[in-house]
């Protein structure tokens, strides 16, 4: 948080060097607004660049937009309360490894060139290439398995620091679930990391556009541990679906130092999107520079991997999703053809249904279905059906 808070002084105030910014923060007992206002009387000329500049808190103590303009504006969160109470489906961990640990851990990822590569998919018939790389890790190289609808024999085992990291991520994860009350799709079983996807930014132009991970091997209301290291980039988090009280829906950026954990509970894949931009303002790392990293430690639950629904028009796999869009079947999980994604064009579909072993089903009535106590809309609309039956 720190370390976040040190970054967006040195963007506004270059002048002036990093000790005395950590100083004069301390003085103001962590204050980010009444160490700006200090520091613009002595550089009236910086560029003003205010946090939450387009929000206010509601009732709830949650951070909303109160953007009047046509642009949306992120709403920065800075401290672990503020992020955990706006996005309640996370948590926080700044600096969560020792630092020779953490350290270790981004020397060997930035060392390692081989099989990182672009990620190619289709979207409307078109063939998209991301802009930055991505490869796929994991305890063990022996299980052949799908990861965005692709094939992966074998893939690089876990280095020591990348094994020890997964360890003690672990333990914080299961530690937090205990404490957590579960959603009713989560998994009782204690979770594990045998799986992580290392995205790499080499600079400031790479991003990572709007998405939801797929739940496709991991399960509904799943839990991801999502670990950066190297420079500090924003992490940017936005609802599904629109706020119908909101001229936009609210966007949250939360800015990622090195050696942060951000846990993605039960709930989040369901109710947000998240990305990270391409920006001008990031904090470079003494040993990456302007590359950063992170590890996407996953849980791969064997109820979704030997059951896993296979289209029965072109024979790839099907993904799990959500429905969003309509309040009057959000909450509705789906499987579809990954044959749009890969460039085959096929509509396979079936409704998601948990409690029978083949996961699937035909019929709308039994589709499984989860609708979030926040979304008041999906709710209201729920209800009205129920009455009308």
């Amino acid at each position: 948080m720190t370390d976040a808070k040190l970054s967006h002084l040195k963007l506004s105030f270059p002048e002036a060097d990093e000790s005395s910014l950590l100083e004069l923060l301390i003085s103001c007992d962590g204050s980010l607004p009444t160490a700006e206002s200090i520091l613009f009387e002595s550089f009236p000329n910086a560029k003003r660049r205010k946090i939450n500049n387009h929000s206010k808190q509601s009732n709830s103590g949650v951070a909303k937009s109160s953007n009047t303009t046509n642009v949306n504006k992120p709403v920065y969160l800075y401290s672990k309360e503020d992020i955990e109470t706006t996005v309640p489906y996370s948590t926080i961990h700044y600096d969560f490894l020792p630092k020779e640990l953490a350290d270790s851990l981004l020397e060997t990822l930035i060392k390692d060139k081989k099989g990182f590569q672009p990620q190619e998919f289709y979207l409307f018939g078109n063939k998209c290439v991301s802009n930055h790389m991505s490869k796929v890790y994991g305890s063990s190289t022996s299980d052949e398995l799908y990861y965005n609808g692709k094939k992966y024999k074998s893939r690089d085992r876990y280095s020591d620091s990348m094994k020890m990291t997964q360890l003690l991520i672990e333990d914080q994860v299961n530690k937090e679930l205990k404490e957590r009350p579960s959603l009713p799709f989560q998994s009782d079983i204690p979770w594990r990391g045998d799986l992580a996807v290392s995205n790499r930014f080499n600079s400031k132009s790479n991003n990572l556009d709007w998405h939801s991970d797929r739940m496709t091997y991991i399960g509904p209301h799943c839990v991801i541990a999502s670990f950066t290291i190297g420079a500090t980039r924003d992490f940017r988090i936005r609802k599904q679906y629109n706020d119908p009280n909101s001229k936009f829906n609210t966007m949250y950026a939360i800015p990622l130092p090195h050696n942060t954990l951000f846990i993605m509970h039960a709930g989040f894949q369901e109710e947000y999107k998240h990305c990270i931009p391409a920006t001008t303002e990031f904090t470079p790392h003494e040993i990456s520079g302007t590359i950063r990293m992170n590890l996407t430690y996953r849980h791969y639950l064997p109820k979704f991997q030997e059951n896993l629904p296979m289209c029965s028009r072109c024979g790839n796999q099907m993904d799990l999703r959500r429905s969003f869009k309509d309040p009057k079947t959000r909450g509705r999980y789906i499987w579809v053809c990954t044959g749009g994604y890969l460039g085959k064009e096929c509509n396979g579909f079936h409704y998601a249904d948990f409690t029978k072993k083949c996961l699937y089903t035909d019929d709308v009535e039994e589709c499984s279905r989860w609708i979030s106590r926040e979304d008041k809309e999906a709710l209201q609309c729920f209800r009205e059906s129920l009455m009308n039956k």
